[in-house]
């Protein structure tokens, strides 16, 4: 692992993605940037060569100012959707590529949902291959790209610029638009260590190479370390960073770490490369908040089986919506709403999470014809089992009285006085509000309404929230 070229170690390490639909161009603009070609990149992938597509995560580096670019490409197919979620979590910003004959496609919306999902907030829109276009149709284009960006976060703030991969046509102005608007981001550089491995393969006379993009901390030659979920220590024997030995790597850079006594057949995609794991979780059970994607279309009811990824590592399993209402936990059975909820993500293998991470909801069963981004999510906590979870059974009573000093008594909800009592604090809808105590010896309630200004009638019917635990 030795290298001399000029050091790119004092420059700032920027992740670029390159995300666009199947056949948009992204190598070819890739191969016009790339200085130095890193794990996979440009399709080195002998599939990617037969095909003639890319199949696999690509890295390259170029310097640009005082940036030290890593671009990361990624795949375009519908089928290969779950790369291009693995690169969203280690990228600063993103390049999305038109094929300006062909247009936007589904996966240019899936890629906007994704990079939105992520917090992605410099986007560049490149439409290539303008040498086959008129002047006319370059510009019906570009129009027709504001007026999709015009739905999104990015709206007006977004340069859209025509290119040719081809001919070199616009990578001027490409360059000097990401000069311009990239920035230093922050790191977290004293928190600790995390790197997600996205490629590993064994190198004659170095060991095990595993490669990976830090999340945050400081990695050091001679460091110990685990990799997780699968509890495997090692050392670090030599580091790289842009083909380049170096002793010490950090946050944002992509690096190379040479380790021994490791069998790379062992670990795949998405493992995290930690030096103490007692600050990420391993869990197949947990808590999330979540919100529906407003362009997703199908439906997400409880008890669905998605698709899960945090990092690299996108894992199958089952969403038990709900929502909290005074003490207990209620079953949304459809989300249909904008309004974020919670959930328990019940997984079939472990994830590796740390509180606060970024999570998508994906439903990669749906045919790439419609967009499968389902939603997004924080992760919360994880569970050491299920926790208990209501549906709703309304019991119906009628207003009584209307005069009362904490709003308005209730009849039929109950036949006696225990029975009453047994239902205090009970919400009610129809309309909102809490069962306040009793009234009488014959089964009447008393109600507090949310909102007192609200009119009800003598024998209006009000509904009585009577929680049954379920079992999922």
């Amino acid at each position: 692992m030795t290298n001399t070229q000029s050091s790119p170690v004092g420059l700032i390490p920027i992740n670029l993605g390159i995300l666009g639909h199947v056949d948009a161009g992204k190598t070819a603009i890739a191969r016009r940037l790339t200085e130095i070609v890193s794990t996979a990149g440009l399709d080195a992938h002998p599939q990617s060569q037969k095909r003639g597509i890319t199949i696999d995560l690509g890295f390259s580096f170029f310097t640009l100012g005082n940036f030290i670019v890593t671009l990361v490409d990624a795949p375009g197919h519908a089928d290969l959707i779950r790369s291009v979620v693995s690169s969203a979590d280690i990228i600063d910003a993103a390049i999305l590529v038109v094929d300006g004959k062909e247009g936007p496609q589904i996966q240019t919306g899936e890629h906007l949902v994704i990079l939105d999902a992520f917090s992605i907030k410099d986007l560049f829109i490149v439409i290539n291959k303008v040498d086959l276009l008129s002047g006319e149709e370059r510009q019906s284009m570009i129009n027709k790209m504001e007026s999709i960006m015009s739905n999104t976060k990015y709206a007006n703030k977004t340069p859209i610029i025509p290119i040719s991969a081809k001919t070199g046509e616009g990578f001027d102005q490409l360059k000097s638009l990401l000069l311009d608007r990239l920035h230093q981001p922050l790191r977290q550089i004293n928190a600790p260590f995390r790197v997600v491995i996205d490629h590993h393969f064994p190198l004659k006379g170095h060991g095990t190479i595993l490669t990976g993009t830090i999340l945050e901390g400081v990695l050091k030659v001679g460091d110990s370390f685990i990799i997780e979920p699968l509890n495997l220590p090692g050392k670090v024997k030599t580091l790289q960073f842009a083909k380049q030995d170096v002793p010490r790597v950090q946050a944002g850079q992509r690096v190379g770490i040479s380790v021994t006594n490791l069998d790379p057949k062992i670990l795949y995609r998405g493992c995290l490369l930690v030096k103490d794991k007692s600050h990420v979780i391993i869990s197949k059970l947990l808590r999330a908040f979540c919100q529906i994607n407003p362009f997703y279309k199908e439906n997400l009811s409880f008890g669905m089986q998605v698709h899960v990824s945090a990092g690299m590592l996108t894992i199958s399993g089952q969403i038990y919506p709900y929502e909290v209402e005074g003490d207990l936990s209620y079953k949304i059975e459809e989300v249909n709403t904008q309004k974020p909820f919670q959930a328990i993500l019940s997984l079939m293998d472990p994830i590796v999470v740390k509180r606060g991470d970024k999570i998508l909801l994906s439903r990669f069963d749906l045919p790439p014809t419609t967009l499968r981004i389902a939603g997004s999510g924080v992760f919360q906590e994880e569970l050491a089992e299920k926790p208990p979870l209501y549906r709703r059974k309304l019991k119906t009573g009628h207003v009584k009285s209307i005069q009362h000093s904490q709003g308005i008594v209730v009849e039929d909800l109950a036949q006696s006085k225990d029975g009453a009592e047994k239902i205090v604090n009970r919400l009610v809808t129809n309309p909102r509000g809490k069962i306040v105590g009793t009234f009488g010896t014959k089964g009447n309630v008393t109600i507090k309404l949310e909102d007192a200004s609200i009119g009800v009638e003598i024998g209006q019917e009000i509904h009585a929230i009577e929680p049954r635990e379920i079992n999922y």
